[in-house]
């Protein structure tokens, strides 16, 4: 039973953050707490051996995800291409569905709370992009 709600899942972010992104590149508005982009992932390693300000992408984060953007849509001052961020993830494992992603780019959507000064993001997916 899990595994067949986990499996509709998958197919629908599959669907889904495709759509986002194609959206949002031919000047569609997509929601206003809605970011997807499109990034190439240098390194995943445990939170713990970070210094650097991250993205807090999960509400238990073990892992950090070092990006370099390539794209980002609506391109705001929160992500523009050619930056490089770092998520605050929980688990690489679920979010590429156990496949290495060191090295490939991925087409990424989130939902976007930002407080004040603090940017948060919530339900984070990814898709590989092929090129």
């Amino acid at each position: 039973m899990l595994f067949g709600f986990l499996a509709i899942l998958i197919i629908l972010a599959i669907m889904v953050i495709p759509s986002y992104y194609k959206q949002c590149e031919k000047g569609q508005r997509i929601a206003e707490n809605i970011i997807a982009f499109r990034a190439t992932v240098r390194s995943v390693q445990p939170l713990s051996k970070i210094n650097e300000p991250t993205i807090l992408a999960h509400f238990d984060p073990r892992f950090a995800l070092e990006l370099d953007i390539d794209s980002a849509c609506p391109d705001s001052q929160i992500i523009q291409s050619g930056d490089r961020v770092i998520l605050a993830i929980h688990s690489p494992s679920k979010l590429f569905l156990r496949e290495d992603p060191v090295g490939k780019t991925f087409l990424f959507r989130a939902e976007k709370n930002q407080n004040g000064q603090v940017l948060k993001f919530a339900n984070l997916t990814a898709k590989v992009q092929i090129k």
